[in-house]
């Protein structure tokens, strides 16, 4: 019974320090932020990445203000991110490596990794795979209360 409650203690223990660190509870594809705005950025960069794995441009410029929407396409960004045209982009998987709220509350950088593979290249046709993986920041701005993905910075 006593080695229950040691374990008991240092489970909280560590929970504990994982909130006090903002860090949050991560177990493989299940994520749990202790700050509703930590959560907030975690779960619209997952969607927003979704979006693009699966070519819904229009959903994935919501994240995105109004005004950066007129400004510039999705898909002409992410062929410059990710040096490949939209239509041959197959995002394999991707995952989030880091997340990062500034003192202010304000801003936001999200650190991925995904796993990409560039569809009709010459590589393919000569038998090797172009699987590579894509390190990126995407940075978030607090606006009106609300999140954006600042077009800018990220794409």
């Amino acid at each position: 019974m006593k080695k229950f409650w040691v374990f008991a203690v240092v489970a909280v223990a560590l929970l504990v320090y994982a909130g006090s660190t903002g860090y949050g509870i991560r177990l493989g594809e299940f994520a749990f932020e202790f700050s509703p705005d930590r959560q907030h950025v975690f779960d619209a960069t997952k969607r927003f990445l979704e979006d693009v794995q699966f070519k819904d441009f229009d959903h994935a410029s919501g994240f995105h203000t109004e005004e950066d929407r007129k400004k510039k396409k999705i898909p002409q960004l992410i062929e410059e991110k990710f040096l490949t045209k939209p239509e041959f982009l197959d995002i394999r998987h991707f995952e989030i490596l880091r997340l990062e709220i500034s003192s202010a509350g304000d801003r936001a950088r999200v650190l991925t990794r995904t796993t990409m593979k560039q569809l009709n290249s010459e590589q393919l046709r000569g038998g090797k795979e172009d699987v590579k993986n894509v390190d990126t920041i995407w940075y978030w701005k607090k606006t009106g209360g609300k999140w954006f993905m600042d077009l800018q910075s990220s794409l």
